[in-house]
């Protein structure tokens, strides 16, 4: 059974990926938690609805390491946590990971 489902205006992974799975398997309650990726079919319609549902990318070799949704969820989680990163240099990044401990006078110009 496949359900239209619109993009969610919610970064909750954990909701995000609940709702990908359940339009292709039958669960109640957080059983959609157990549900194992070992058809290669239902794993790339999950990820895939994931992606249009998060608005995420999720690269070929984060694919491949995929066993669950459980760890579709955290791997999701990861990727909002990252999100005000995702436009940075890698120095501007450091430093803005690490603002508190560099202080105001370290900053970065191209």
């Amino acid at each position: 059974m496949l359900r239209f489902v619109r993009r969610f205006s919610t970064k909750d992974p954990q909701q995000i990926v609940k709702t990908a799975v359940e339009q292709f398997v039958e669960c109640n309650g957080n059983e959609w938690q157990q549900v194992q990726f070992a058809s290669l079919p239902l794993k790339f319609k999950i990820v895939d609805q994931t992606i249009k549902l998060s608005q995420k990318t999720i690269t070929n070799s984060e694919l491949s390491e995929l066993r669950n949704a459980t760890e579709l969820a955290a791997l999701l989680q990861n990727k909002f946590e990252n999100e005000p990163y995702e436009n940075m240099t890698a120095a501007e990044e450091v430093i803005a990971r690490q603002r508190d401990k560099l202080g105001k006078h370290v900053f970065y110009s191209q």
